[in-house]
């Protein structure tokens, strides 16, 4: 299963912070299943959040039909490979703050830089599918498509984690360094998500996510089970 979201609808989901997590010298990860129902030069983001545009922002998403990844003063990092419209892709993005960031799409590493830029601000709640501009407090590239299995670590993975976990269509046990997961399957193949912390956060951390606008559940090529002991 995984959630359908829909660009004029302006759906998304709301996360707690993690903030902590986002100093200089820390190591985090995200990965995500997304089939997109566009390939066009339009911005469909992946994960965003509320801070402060200037000095607190991080952004990952589609854009210009490549897969980006922006902080607040503007430096992007994008990476080569185009996105084809109705494809599934496992995305990653690693980033070692202040160091360095790594893309990749499905197993292969498709951009690798250095990338200094640090967050000096509160990065405010993280964000399923939206940005939030907080100066004008519009909110920004609502994805179109489906997006399953979102997953946050405080750690940086490996290249043979990553494989795993596209190998295993999310069926892996990868949990150390787990903060955030979030299967989007808690309906049926056509159920809405309405409530709020009502797309559940396994990774015993309780980020759960609370649903605007009512995005749909539709069935996905991906497992999404939980890990041993979860």
């Amino acid at each position: 299963m995984a959630l359908d979201f829909v660009t004029v609808s302006e759906q998304r989901i709301d996360l707690p912070s993690f903030d902590q997590y986002f100093d200089t010298g820390m190591k985090v990860t995200f990965t995500a299943w997304c089939i997109f129902d566009n390939d066009d030069a339009g911005e469909y983001v992946i994960i965003g959040n509320t801070g402060d545009y200037q000095s607190g922002s991080i952004l990952w998403r589609a854009y210009q039909n490549k897969i980006s990844f922006l902080l607040s003063d503007g430096t992007v990092v994008i990476g080569l490979d185009p996105i084809v419209k109705d494809t599934l892709y496992l995305l990653t993005v690693v980033w070692d703050i202040g160091t360095s960031v790594k893309l990749y799409h499905n197993i292969t590493e498709d951009y690798s830089a250095s990338y200094t830029r640090q967050i000096t601000a509160d990065t405010g709640n993280m964000v399923i599918g939206a940005w939030l501009y907080h100066i004008n407090t519009t909110w920004y590239g609502y994805f179109d498509g489906k997006i399953g299995d979102v997953r946050f670590y405080n750690r940086a993975l490996s290249p043979a984690e990553i494989k795993s976990i596209y190998n295993s269509r999310g069926s892996d046990n990868i949990v150390n360094g787990l903060v955030g997961r979030w299967l989007m399957n808690e309906k049926t193949d056509g159920g809405t998500a309405t409530v709020a912390s009502s797309v559940i956060d396994i990774s015993k951390e309780g980020n759960h996510g609370t649903p605007v606008n009512s995005p749909v559940y539709r069935v996905a090529p991906i497992e999404l089970v939980k890990p041993m002991g979860f």
